[in-house]
């Protein structure tokens, strides 16, 4: 409610709730502005008036934690942003929730609530978590992340044995497990705005120890190690890719270009590269017509954008092979209708499609 009431008198922005940060309670908020005006010459009047704004949302609902508020900030920050309502993700920051907490709560989740925890209930919670751990029971990336965060912490403090250098190199070992035996999750390549990509909590709770190095060395091992699961799974999303194509033509336009859709995953993955290229005209001239045309308007629309074309030019040369082809099927059908509109596509989409390729490489 606090939040609604604030959004529609203007006061603040859904983007607002994330910057309600830990910081922000009256003291610290008092003293920051002071040391802000001291050091006036550094900083800009707009963000004094953000930050004077903040600091009156939070004292009118002086009694609501708005900092760290019930659900998670990034959930409500969606919800009033986007109007999106994912009650899967709802039952799951639930069930995370301190409120909530049972004999069913993960013992990770109780963990992470180490606050509330006595010292025997939090030696006795550390020692199944890191069992589970080692026994490879979680294959969430976002809990791994937690486990990771909170060894980290624990390390840091002096309440737990390993050391951060330990922790970090058996989290990596943990990532190429899940590698290996084929269960790391690879996200798809859609667009995500700026604060998706933020990656700060999980099931609506914060990752502790995000601030250590070892920590961002872990997420960025994440990242490098998912691009190469991606490059080795490519073949095999290929051959999906032709099969769609077959199928579906919208969807597979919706898949190789830039657009508003979802399904937009492969718009900047050279992924064409890997479909054979004779096994590829093979499918595309059994097509019919129309079908035919809007794969050509695809690939025409895939290299419209230069910067786009940088991550795509491994397909330059795949793109050559099936303009021969086609041209080469065209010409054994030469005096046939069939012949003619090969040719006549060839020459109208993929012609211009190399062009702009050839121009990206020259350029």
């Amino acid at each position: 409610m606090a939040f609604s009431i604030e959004i529609k008198r203007g006061i603040m922005l859904p983007t607002d709730i994330s910057k309600l940060e830990n910081g922000y309670t009256s003291e610290a908020m008092e003293r920051k502005i002071a040391s802000m005006r001291q050091a006036a010459s550094s900083v800009t009047n707009e963000n004094n008036e953000e930050e004077t704004k903040l600091k009156k949302i939070l004292s009118t609902y002086s009694e609501l934690n708005l900092q760290e508020p019930f659900l998670g900030k990034d959930w409500w920050q969606t919800f009033f942003d986007k109007g999106k309502l994912n009650t899967q993700e709802l039952e799951t920051l639930l069930l995370t929730s301190k409120y909530f907490r049972d004999e069913n709560t993960p013992n990770w989740v109780k963990l992470w609530h180490f606050s509330y925890l006595s010292d025997d209930e939090f030696v006795d919670l550390l020692k199944k978590v890191e069992s589970e751990y080692v026994s490879r029971q979680f294959i969430e990336l976002g809990i791994i992340k937690h486990i990771t965060g909170l060894f980290l912490m624990f390390s840091d403090i002096g309440v737990y044995h390993k050391s951060k250098e330990e922790i970090l190199e058996e989290s990596k070992l943990y990532i190429n497990y899940l590698k290996d035996s084929k269960e790391l999750d690879i996200p798809d390549n859609r667009y995500v705005s700026a604060d998706d990509m933020i990656g700060s909590a999980y099931a609506g709770l914060g990752y502790q120890g995000k601030e250590f190095e070892e920590f961002k060395e872990f997420c960025s091992y994440i990242e490098e190690v998912q691009e190469l699961a991606k490059v080795e799974n490519m073949p095999g999303a290929a051959q999906d890719l032709l099969d769609i194509m077959q199928n579906d033509t919208r969807k597979f336009y919706k898949m190789i270009c830039i657009s508003n859709s979802p399904e937009q995953i492969y718009y900047n993955v050279p992924i064409l590269k890997d479909i054979e290229a004779s096994v590829f005209v093979e499918k595309l001239v059994e097509m019919e017509f129309e079908d035919k045309r809007r794969v050509g308007w695809a690939l025409t629309e895939r290299y419209q954008f230069d910067d786009i074309n940088g991550n795509l030019l491994s397909e330059l040369d795949w793109l050559k092979s099936v303009r021969d082809l086609l041209l080469k099927e065209a010409n054994s059908r030469k005096g046939k209708i069939s012949g003619y509109c090969l040719e006549r596509m060839t020459k109208e989409y993929f012609n211009q499609a190399i062009e702009r390729f050839k121009k990206k490489a020259q350029g």
